[in-house]
């Protein structure tokens, strides 16, 4: 059982849900607002970091009623996905051309943070889980829900936004150098499946 402040008490059992959810609120939840410059939600102390890792630890080990590894794994993808449709995907889908190529990037930058701080906050199960059953570990996980989900549904915008730029260029006229950069490496490295730039 989770304690007010959101430790654990004493090593007892934490369930599935009290500890997803005490997850979610404490970890997700202020880092989603911190990237999406929601200042009134950013923010999040050490010791309730502390608290996040150490609720994480004792699912992944906790003897009884079990371990929730799989779960937790499962449900670190299945965040990120619907973070992603509910958020990234409309952005993305109300902009046109260059404004939409800044806002491409704008989120890969966001997304690669944000999958830097759930490697920390799910340090154990990578450590352990995944390496015990050789699958795909977080980092990889939370690049291809990226590239599932937001490129894969916008490439084709992407690929006549990056052509519309350098048609420009070659006209003469005046393009961003940095955004082409960046819209062309979304072009180019996403197959491959890790850090697109």
């Amino acid at each position: 059982m989770a304690a007010p402040g959101g430790a654990v008490m004493g090593g007892a059992p934490v369930a599935l849900d009290e500890g997803w959810n005490l997850i979610m609120e404490n970890g997700f939840n202020p880092l989603i607002a911190t990237l999406d410059g929601d200042a009134s939600r950013a923010g999040t102390s050490a010791k309730t970091w502390i608290d996040v890792h150490t609720t994480v630890y004792h699912m992944c080990t906790q003897k009884t009623p079990g371990t929730y590894s799989r779960e937790l794994y499962e449900r670190v993808g299945e965040a990120l996905d619907k973070y992603l449709e509910s958020t990234a995907l409309p952005a993305l889908r109300e902009l046109y051309a260059e404004f939409m190529l800044q806002e491409l990037v704008r989120r890969w930058e966001n997304h690669k943070t944000m999958v830097k701080w759930i490697q920390r906050i799910f340090k154990y199960l990578d450590r352990f889980y995944v390496r015990r059953l050789e699958i795909a570990n977080l980092e990889t996980v939370g690049y291809t829900v990226f590239l599932e989900r937001v490129f894969g549904t916008v490439k084709n915008d992407v690929r006549s936004a990056v052509l519309d730029i350098v048609k420009r260029e070659r006209n003469g006229k005046l393009v961003s150098v940095p955004l082409f950069a960046s819209g062309l490496a979304c072009v180019l490295v996403r197959p491959r499946c890790g850090p697109m730039s």
